[in-house]
């Protein structure tokens, strides 16, 4: 005599594909490592202080590189609030699924917080989080694969940015690319950076120092490089409830004559 299956009853819930986060958030997510995800988190979530928020940077991945991109050390405590401008970015190293408990169920734990900005490990799960801003960098061919796989399972009432980053790609050829992503994926709600991001050792050096990327120089690369970043801090603003286009004006930094194919070894 076979078995018989009982009948499971469904409790009565909310759809998770349906939640908002308490704190408006953005994700910065890529499922492959290597395609400079952290820069644009720590460089976005620096960004969004300079204009007067308080922004919590939740770092996810095991290294906790986005805290050490801000100069804070290991030892010191879980949160470390790191002023930028009229703002502050309160910086904390979370594992497991202590980011959706902050930002569904207990932002408190932040304290004040006007916007959060998400460093994900390179998995399909960083593009769960419903009701966010998903921003997706794209490096290369590989990139591409993974990233279209982990967005199918990406919920409905999210938005998508994607930014190539890596390469100085022709920009007719990576708008094709967009658009067999969008194909791939099969829905709608998608944005993108039109001009790659380049890049940039000193960028990288900047990171590497604890060093905000907005007191360098603004040549080459460097320039590229943060001018996309306003772009997406321009939508950004905008996802956590902030009005006028854009946000208020970055940090000055300093302007310099970039001479092109002299200059470029030292900032590329």
């Amino acid at each position: 005599m076979q078995a018989q299956p009982l009948d499971a009853r469904v409790l009565p819930s909310d759809s998770p594909s349906a939640a908002v986060p308490k704190i408006p958030a953005v994700v910065v997510s890529a499922h492959k490592g290597g395609v400079w995800k952290t820069s644009i988190a720590v460089s976005l979530a620096e960004r969004l202080a300079f204009a007067g928020l308080r922004v919590g940077l939740l770092a996810t991945d095991a290294q906790q590189d986005a805290r050490a991109r801000l100069g804070i050390r290991p030892a010191e405590s879980d949160i470390v609030r790191v002023p930028r401008g009229s703002g502050v970015v309160a910086a904390i190293g979370l594992a497991g699924p202590a980011a959706a408990d902050i930002l569904y169920r207990r932002p408190e734990r932040i304290g004040p917080a006007d916007a959060a900005v998400v460093d994900t490990a390179p998995t399909p799960r960083g593009m769960r989080l419903p009701g966010t801003l998903v921003v997706v960098p794209v490096a290369d061919e590989d990139s591409t694969r993974n990233n279209v796989a982990a967005l199918l399972g990406l919920p409905e009432n999210c938005r998508i940015v994607l930014v190539r980053t890596g390469s100085r790609m022709v920009p007719a050829d990576w708008r094709a690319e967009v658009e067999r992503i969008v194909q791939a994926v099969g829905r709608r709600g998608f944005r993108y950076l039109p001009t790659p991001l380049p890049p940039s050792d000193a960028i990288a050096r900047a990171h590497a120092e604890g060093r905000s990327v907005w007191s360098l120089a603004r040549r080459g690369a460097v320039k590229s490089f943060l001018e996309g970043i306003e772009a997406v801090a321009s939508i950004a603003w905008r996802h956590v409830g902030r009005s006028g286009d854009p946000p208020p004006a970055p940090p000055s930094g300093s302007v310099e004559t970039f001479i092109p194919g002299w200059d470029d070894d030292d900032d590329k």
